[in-house]
């Protein structure tokens, strides 16, 4: 299963052109001060999202989620708020993708348009694994790392092998 998904990735990263031009990574550092606070951050990233990429998420609805993700925690090869099922019909979900032929991917809710991720950790400083995955690329954060991607981009999270991972994980709805 996890190597349909990845190959999903792969095919979508060939077939849809603007999903990897939707990707951007950038730090904030600079500009978060001791008083900053979570919704500070998340606020700083959009401003810059927008300067530096046109990237207007200011009109979207949000949803955030904080992270401190503990020693052994991973996510394999996902695409946000779907799961995988065998084909049959299931109350209230819409067959996004189709993975084979006995599995889909499915979602209950509208998808997210775009996902960000806000580190406030460093890898090998304040934990070791925990990278995130995509299918071209491996991003190995540090403190105040931003990553802003498309939400039909195919990503995993490495296994956490020690400290803790602190993040903040938001989703743009419209």
């Amino acid at each position: 299963m996890q190597q349909l998904l990845c190959d999903l990735g792969k095919n979508r990263l060939d077939s849809i052109p603007e999903i990897k031009q939707n990707r951007h990574i950038f730090n904030i550092s600079e500009y978060i001060t001791n008083e900053s606070t979570t919704n500070c951050a998340i606020e700083i990233a959009k401003k810059i999202a927008k300067e530096k990429f046109s990237l207007d998420l200011f009109d979207y609805r949000m949803e955030i989620v904080e992270r401190d993700n503990p020693v052994g925690f991973y996510l394999n090869w996902h695409i946000d708020d779907c799961s995988i099922h065998k084909h049959k019909t299931l109350d209230g979900k819409t067959n996004n993708d189709t993975l084979s032929n006995k599995f889909g991917l499915y979602h209950a809710k509208p998808l997210p348009i775009f996902s960000m991720v806000i580190y406030f950790s460093s890898i090998d400083k304040d934990f070791i694994g925990g990278e995130l995955e995509f299918v071209d690329y491996i991003l190995k954060p540090r403190k105040y790392d931003v990553i802003i991607f498309d939400s039909r981009e195919v990503h995993r999270v490495r296994k956490l092998r020690n400290g803790t991972r602190r993040n903040v994980l938001v989703k743009f709805f419209c």
